[in-house]
């Protein structure tokens, strides 16, 4: 929650839109999709959540070049450092444990 900072944001329907779109390759998404992944709540909501990610710079939005009625929508490289931040935490943490006695196994 500290890496995100703004408590708006410490919500588990934020945390599943940024993994989901972390953990899709390209991170880049048709606006219109990405209601799918925030599975639970409605596409109405979503979209409002959606949103305010893109008013506070979490998220950016693009006119889709094949489509200009369309938008696009990218991680912000801010988003991107602060999901990697995170990740290097969690491992530096897992690391961090002592490696299992074998002598022990059950």
């Amino acid at each position: 929650m500290d890496i995100l900072g703004d408590k708006l944001f410490h919500d588990l329907n934020y945390y599943d839109l940024f993994t989901q779109m972390w953990l899709k390759h390209n991170h880049i998404f048709h606006k219109s999709e990405l209601h799918q992944l925030m599975p639970n709540v409605s596409q109405r909501t979503a979209i409002k959540y959606v949103q305010i990610a893109i008013d506070h710079g979490l998220l950016i939005e693009h006119t889709d070049p094949e489509d200009l009625r369309s938008k696009r929508i990218t991680m912000s490289s801010g988003l991107k450092r602060k999901i990697e931040r995170f990740l290097d935490y969690s491992i530096s943490v897992f690391e961090a444990f002592p490696a299992p006695d074998p002598d022990q196994a059950t």
